[in-house]
Formats: C-alpha cells, structure tokens, sequence
C-alpha cells in the first residue's frame, strides 16, 4: 500500500508486477510488520526457520514428517533421537501456538510409526525470560507450561542471560550497560565496534570492515552519494543515444 485517501475511501496498492491499482475500504488499519528476530543464539541464523509466513509453516510441518520417515528406517541411537528432537526458541504466543500444534502432530504421527518409541521424542521450549505468554497472567502461563510437560515436551526458562545492551550515537560516541554498569562515550563506541567485528566471517572482511571504520573515524564521513547506482542503465543509455546521433552531428567523446 503507496497510500491512502481518507476523504474517498480508497488505498493505492502496487503489486510486485503490473501498474498501481485502488481498493475502496470501509474502515482500514495500519499496524507495524512483525520481524522474526534471529537472536544472539548459536546454530538460530544457521538452521531455524521462521514462524511468520505460510511458507515457513508448511517447511516445518513437512521438515518432521521427513524426519519421521528417516527416523523410522534407522535402529535406535543418536542419530536417531536427533531426527526427533525438536526445539523453538521464543515462548510468546507464535512460538507457544507453533510448538503446540507441531508437538500435536509429533503425537498423532506415531500410531503410524510403531516403531518408534514415545521417549524417543524430544521437544524443547527455549525461553529466556522466566515466564512464556508475556501478555496472560503468571498462573495461565504455568498452566500452559504443565499441559506441555504433561504432553512429554520440555520448558526451558530463564536460559539464552543477556550480556548487556550497547547501541552507537554517531561516530566516537556509544553507550553500553550491563546491569548497574553504565560505559558512555569513546569506549562505548569502540567496544560496539570490537563487537560486531568479531561478528563479521573471514579475517580479510573483518580486517576491510575495521580499516572502513577507522577511516571514518581520522577524516569523517565519506559523503558521496550513491543514488546513480539505483539506475545502473541510465549512463549505459545516455551513452547508446550520443553514439546513435545522425551524420554530421558532432559528438564529443
């Protein structure tokens, strides 16, 4: 949606393909996207899959049918119990609702695979707070956690303890706190910096990256706009009509 006309009733949409189009509307809310967080959590960015979107849903849904399968040709070991093993990070509602429903299926998918044993399952709830279901009550919420662990899943609570929180206020200056420990300033700003360099794969992108930022921080900021890369065809085309003058027409090199 590109925008909205209140006194008419109608919203702009564009489509990924095709011209803007409009849709009259008789009431119309505008809320912020939901961002699926990847968490500071080894193995997150690598291998999880996302609850937001309908695609994610049917590759988990069809991840532990395989499994299942795989399992089931195998003799009883570790390969095994990993093929079963399930684990979401995060107890708010998505994650609560998806581990419910997927332990669910884990469930019914057994009578069809005798072969595999009950105990052989392993369902983790990973939340870092002491408490899922932020937006119900505590006792609801330890209701919910007894229905799983009655179910055979496992609830993990205050576990992924954060190692503080630090943020950049522009070039030389940050701020970082850990607990009661308050650090402002240039050591803020240089610890911030350590931090996602270390982040960065490879030492030649690490060693490019900190020669960028250290650059920046002797002579400035590079203020050279970068707009003209948006339209990567528009010199190639400008180019194409000055070549293609007709005869007589001088053309500067």
């Amino acid at each position: 949606m590109t925008a909205i006309d209140h006194a008419h009733k109608t919203a702009t949409v564009r489509s990924a393909v095709g011209p803007a189009f409009s849709v009259g509307y008789d009431i119309v809310v505008v809320t912020a996207e939901a961002v699926t967080r990847q968490l500071a959590i080894p193995g997150v960015a690598e291998h999880a899959i996302g609850m937001k979107h309908v695609e994610e849903a049917v590759a988990i849904r069809d991840r532990l049918l395989t499994a299942f399968d795989q399992a089931s040709a195998l003799e009883p070991g570790p390969l095994r119990r990993r093929l079963l093993t399930v684990t979401f990070v995060g107890g708010g509602f998505s994650g609560v609702e998806g581990f419910g429903e997927l332990l669910s299926l884990a469930t019914a998918l057994q009578k069809s695979y005798p072969e595999l044993s009950p105990d052989e399952l392993n369902f983790h709830l990973v939340e870092a707070r002491d408490r899922i279901l932020p937006e119900v009550s505590d006792r609801p919420g330890r209701w919910v956690v007894r229905s799983l662990e009655k179910r055979g899943a496992r609830v993990h609570l205050n576990v992924h303890h954060s190692l503080g929180t630090i943020a950049t206020l522009g070039i030389g200056r940050g701020i970082f706190q850990y607990r009661g420990l308050v650090i402002k300033g240039f050591p803020a700003w240089l610890m911030h910096r350590g931090y996602h360099v270390l982040a960065v794969p490879t030492w030649e992108r690490k060693i490019r990256v900190l020669a960028v930022w250290c650059t920046a921080a002797l002579f400035g900021r590079d203020i050279v706009s970068l707009a003209s890369v948006q339209h990567p065809r528009d010199a190639f085309l400008a180019n194409d009509e000055l070549t293609s003058a007709p005869p007589g027409v001088p053309v500067n090199a």
